[in-house]
C-alpha cells in the first residue's frame, strides 16, 4: 500500500477510532453504574451472586457451581431477585 493510499484511509481510521473511544466511554459508564448497583445490595451473598452473573458473565448453573452447589441456579437467581426487590 502506498503512502497516498494510507493517507486516503486516514479519515476513515480516525472516524473508527472516535467511534471506538465513544463506545469504550459508554461501556465504562455502564460498568460503573452496574458496580454501584451491586455495591448497593445489602445482602453480601446477593452481591456475590450479582458479581458472578453480571460482571463475570456466568450462567445461573455456573453461579451455583462457583458457590459450591449443583443444579440450575434458580435458588441463587431468586435470592438476587429478592435482594433487588425487597418490597415485592
Amino acid at each position: 500500500m502506498s503512502k497516498l493510499d494510507l493517507l486516503m484511509t486516514l479519515p476513515e481510521a480516525l472516524r473508527d477510532l472516535r467511534y471506538l473511544r465513544d463506545l469504550l466511554d459508554r461501556t465504562e459508564d455502564r460498568y460503573a453504574r452496574l458496580i454501584g448497583i451491586i455495591e448497593g445490595i445489602e445482602d453480601p451473598q446477593a452481591q456475590t451472586i450479582a458479581r458472578l452473573k453480571y460482571v463475570d458473565g456466568l450462567t445461573w448453573p455456573q453461579v451455583a457451581i462457583r458457590l459450591g452447589h449443583s443444579g440450575a441456579g434458580d435458588s441463587y437467581r431468586m435470592r438476587l431477585v429478592r435482594a433487588l426487590t425487597p418490597d415485592l
